[in-house]
């Protein structure tokens, strides 16, 4: 079963199937509802139902696995909305030529602000019941703080992961993709921080781990990136990985 699924390119809703169950729990159907008022409008009219979706699940958290994987899908619904509903936002504050004068608070900064949140419950959850969700809000709030050009608050979030006393370990513990993103933007952030050796060995993991077919562009990027750090690190280039 798709979990309330958003189409990447409109950010519309593709599941159609939430229609109120007789085994919904209070927090599925509140979801339901939400989301069944997100099927019309631009981006900009979805997102708030999106961030009142990821919070609320946020909010009644429980352990069960297919509440991972619902807030997981939640937080990239979040994401993406706040993208697309951000090109909507600049255009109106462009034609105002004033950004306080556009409708409401600027969504990548609200999901970024939402997704700081969540990064603080998810990994301070010692029960590890919400720890299984905690990559992908870190490796999602990340990207958001890149699209907004704050890379400097990214190296609080990647020291916080680093230093959570008992935290999972990324490469065994976690979907290979969310491994792979977080591995790629924790050498993005050791670049900016000139960390060289820490960009290569983050950057190297990546590449090795990423996937052989359907992802041949991040796999460009991420080279791209790795060369510069190795060649500013020891001055070589980097051979293609195995």
């Amino acid at each position: 079963m798709g979990y309330f699924q958003l189409d990447r390119r409109t950010g519309a809703p593709v599941d159609h199937n939430v229609a109120p169950a007789a085994g919904d729990t209070s927090l599925m159907a509140e979801l339901k509802q939400l989301f069944r008022a997100m099927h019309t409008g631009t981006p900009l009219d979805r997102f708030p139902q999106a961030a009142a979706m990821f919070t609320a699940c946020l909010r009644q958290y429980e352990s069960a696995a297919e509440q991972t994987v619902v807030l997981k899908q939640l937080a990239r619904n979040l994401y993406l909305l706040a993208a697309l509903a951000d090109a909507h936002w600049r255009h109106q504050a462009a034609m105002t030529e004033d950004v306080g004068a556009a409708t409401g608070g600027r969504p990548l900064e609200e999901c970024a602000r939402l997704l700081s949140r969540a990064f603080t419950v998810t990994l301070t959850d010692r029960s590890g019941s919400r720890r299984a969700a905690s990559l992908l809000i870190v490796v999602t709030l990340l990207r958001c703080y890149f699209r907004l050009d704050t890379v400097r608050l990214c190296g609080n979030i990647v020291r916080a992961v680093e230093m959570a006393p008992d935290y999972p370990d990324i490469g065994t513990a976690f979907p290979k993709a969310e491994a792979v993103a977080y591995w790629y933007f924790r050498g993005r952030v050791a670049l900016d921080q000139q960390d060289y050796q820490k960009a290569v060995e983050s950057l190297q993991a990546a590449v090795y781990w990423m996937p052989a077919r359907g992802a041949e562009r991040q796999l460009r990027r991420a080279l791209v990136y790795l060369i510069v750090a190795r060649m500013i690190s020891t001055g070589g280039v980097p051979s293609d990985p195995e």
